[in-house]
């Protein structure tokens, strides 16, 4: 992985080094964490980390500070007692709005806006949660972690300019999952970090 980002740099600086125009296109690797379900004291929380990969693309020239991206995240299950999962997947896709134009050399930070649509789809769940009771007084309102959901998510991050064509980035999602109740767990946040090219 090392090899691979070393030679993305060498291979990006100098296209973007000959531009005078925001760059075209954006890719980065991020380690990200989603909260899927808190424990209330009832139901067990659920909560996993893995990787994402998110692809932008700049869709008019005009526009320097708007990006279209498209993001996929996988995280693997987890089979803890207490915090266990079923394998997890989520694609999305949106449009970004940053404060200052992409790749703005003069810019060694710059924050931006997210919003996007997609889906959160689960495999069968490796421990199932403990049990919810009615008769017993307890209301179990959190979203199952089975099949596969349409969400949306909104949030925003910042890129931190490390030279002409590489950037740290940050991103903080709140991700809605559309379930057949309205819990307060179908809002599931997620961060991530990681480094990313532009050219």
């Amino acid at each position: 992985p090392l090899r691979t980002l070393a030679f993305l740099t060498a291979w990006s600086v100098p296209v973007s080094a000959q531009q005078s125009t925001a760059p075209a296109w954006t890719a980065a690797v991020q380690y990200s964490h989603l909260r899927m379900r808190k424990d209330n004291g009832t139901v067990q929380g659920a909560s996993g980390s893995g990787l994402s990969l998110r692809v932008g693309m700049r869709p008019l020239s005009s526009a320097p500070r708007l990006l279209a991206e498209g993001v996929a995240t996988y995280i693997p299950n987890n089979n803890d007692t207490f915090d266990g999962h079923p394998p997890v997947w989520s694609a999305n896709l949106g449009a970004l709005y940053s404060l200052s134009p992409m790749g703005a050399r003069d810019t060694p930070v710059n924050p931006f806006a997210a919003l996007a649509i997609g889906f959160i789809a689960y495999d069968k769940p490796s421990t199932p949660p403990l049990p919810c009771l009615p008769e017993e007084g307890c209301l179990d309102e959190s979203p199952d972690l089975e099949g596969t959901k349409p969400s949306m998510a909104v949030g925003g991050g910042s890129w931190f300019s490390l030279g002409a064509a590489m950037a740290l980035r940050v991103d903080l999602r709140l991700h809605h999952r559309f379930d057949s109740n309205d819990s307060e767990d179908a809002w599931s946040p997620e961060i991530s970090a990681g480094a990313g090219v532009h050219f």
